[in-house]
């Protein structure tokens, strides 16, 4: 299977509510999903916040200085609480990061190719592919089926 990146000038179908949200063909997706205590409410409200008034600041289309910066204050912020431990951190049991990782390899090879996963105690990181012929949309049910095993 040849590994294509994202390609911001191929065609990109853009979903809610469906992961990935923003899909390609035979494009490489990196997926992070948390469990829904992994983020403290006061500190998602207070990400929100400062995010709202940020953007309010930074209309875009942004410069590479703000894109950097954005991602820095923003994208990094998620990833450290993540990194924190916060929650439940249910996927710490080993029946539990087991049910998500058989999860996530179901359709390796058929529907998808499973580059590299890890589950962290709160949150979950994978690195996959899409078949060739297969919708990206295809791979939503069974992230959908590790949302219910985790819940």
């Amino acid at each position: 299977m040849e590994l294509h990146f994202f390609n911001l000038y191929a065609e990109i179908r853009h979903t809610e509510n469906r992961l990935p949200h923003w899909q390609q063909e035979n494009a490489i997706y990196f997926i992070t999903f948390r469990l829904a205590d992994a983020i403290p409410s006061h500190l998602r409200n207070q990400w929100e916040s400062e995010r709202a008034s940020w953007l309010q600041l930074h209309p875009e289309p942004w410069s590479v200085e703000d894109e950097f910066e954005y991602h820095k204050r923003f994208s990094g912020t998620i990833e450290r609480w993540l990194d924190a431990g916060h929650g439940s951190c249910l996927l710490r049991r080993s029946d539990c990061a087991k049910i998500v990782g058989e999860t996530l390899r179901h359709f390796d090879g058929e529907r998808l190719a499973l580059i590299a996963s890890v589950v962290m105690p709160n949150h979950v990181h994978a690195l996959l592919v899409s078949r060739p012929g297969t919708a990206a949309g295809e791979i939503d049910p069974e992230l959908e089926n590790i949302y219910c095993a985790t819940n």
